[in-house]
């Protein structure tokens, strides 16, 4: 189960994700559903299309359930497979 501790441990796509802050003020906003995910990107779906974020340079808001939970973007900088390993 996804709870806050353990959300860098686990599956991201399906998750409804918002950039809350960015050194690219332009995807600052942004947000929509995770559709994708390498090492260093994340891609959303949103209401104009997909849209691919770098993970590093952003802080993440994730709603789980009815939470909201913000995350650096580099703490999830991995490959997801790895990532989801290191539990």
């Amino acid at each position: 189960m996804i709870t806050p501790e353990n959300l860098t441990q686990h599956e991201i796509i399906g998750l409804k994700m918002k950039v809350a802050a960015s050194k690219n003020k332009a995807l600052v906003g942004l947000e929509g559903k995770v559709i994708g995910e390498t090492q260093s990107m994340i891609t959303l779906e949103t209401k104009k299309g997909e849209v691919s974020v770098q993970k590093d340079i952003c802080t993440l808001e994730f709603l789980i359930g009815e939470q909201k939970v913000q995350v650096n973007g580099a703490a999830l900088k991995a490959r997801p497979q790895e990532r989801i390993k290191k539990r």
